[in-house]
């Protein structure tokens, strides 16, 4: 099976994590690949999922080469998912767009609606990068490198949810619980199927259901601080047997993420949105 690379303009969003990357392949494996791959100049601008997907199954994918219209279109639209990153990030982005500009047969305008940016970012950048001699972003040894290391598969590198690397050890042994504590959280969900009950039947009069209710959603609020989400910003995952930020288990819920102090959470999702792009 032909390997193929992707694209730049592809690089600056995620690609799909566990266990949401297992349960696509089931599906592929299931109903096979519905859409194809979308390929610009001979690089997988859309589909980068479904490619490593099919790759892991053996399935020979389906592959279509973009025109110009349809790849402006696939850039455009995904400008919602590059609005959390970095100034350094999207001037990085801006500039790959700018050198496929041309091709894309994109206005300012458009280039600037894609990357999330200002037409006056995209006319300095134009022009700085002019200044320097053309639109060389990076390195091709750095370039091959960045590349390699994101064709990498998503089971190779275990992440959390900001795309922060997790460390061996307590942090990754409890990370490797997440589907058994989201197991019992949906348990809870399917007994609060309860609320279909009318309350008003003489046969659940001595039950309370309003109560069952509320007792049923502090259980889930209780169970979900079990659910890893993040590592600890506190221990950083590796030294967990003094942390009273994760009690010793290296990673935090989204609930006790919520807790911790904003200028610390920010400055952990920067870092892991840096560390995710070049482990996606």
């Amino acid at each position: 099976m032909k390997r193929y690379e992707f694209h730049p303009l592809s690089q600056s969003l995620p690609l799909m994590r566990e266990p949401d990357f297992s349960e696509f392949m089931v599906d592929i494996k299931a109903h096979g690949q519905i859409a194809p791959i979308g390929l610009l100049d001979g690089k997988i601008l859309d589909g980068r999922n479904r490619y490593l997907a099919c790759q892991k199954l053996g399935i020979e994918a389906r592959f279509v080469t973009l025109c110009p219209k349809d790849a402006k279109a696939y850039v455009t639209s995904m400008n919602v998912h590059r609005r959390q990153l970095s100034r350094e990030e999207r001037q990085q982005y801006v500039m790959r767009l700018i050198a496929q500009q041309d091709k894309l047969q994109m206005t300012n305008k458009e280039v600037a609606q894609a990357s999330g940016v200002s037409e006056r970012t995209v006319r300095n950048v134009k022009d700085q990068t002019a200044k320097k001699g053309g639109f060389a972003v990076l390195s091709d040894k750095k370039r091959k490198k960045i590349e390699e290391e994101k064709n990498t598969a998503p089971e190779d590198v275990i992440v959390d949810d900001h795309g922060t690397p997790v460390p061996k050890g307590a942090a990754q042994a409890y990370w490797a619980r997440k589907s058994e504590a989201m197991n019992v959280l949906n348990q809870i969900r399917a007994a609060r199927q309860v609320k279909r009950l009318r309350p008003e039947e003489v046969m659940w009069c001595e039950c309370n259901l309003n109560g069952v209710l509320a007792d049923l959603s502090s259980a889930m609020n209780r169970f979900s601080s079990a659910v890893p989400a993040y590592v600890c910003p506190y221990c950083k995952g590796i030294k967990t047997d003094s942390c009273k930020g994760c009690k010793g288990r290296g990673v935090v819920s989204k609930f006790m993420w919520s807790m911790i102090p904003e200028e610390l959470r920010k400055m952990r999702e920067t870092k892991g949105m840096l560390n995710g792009r070049m482990s996606s």
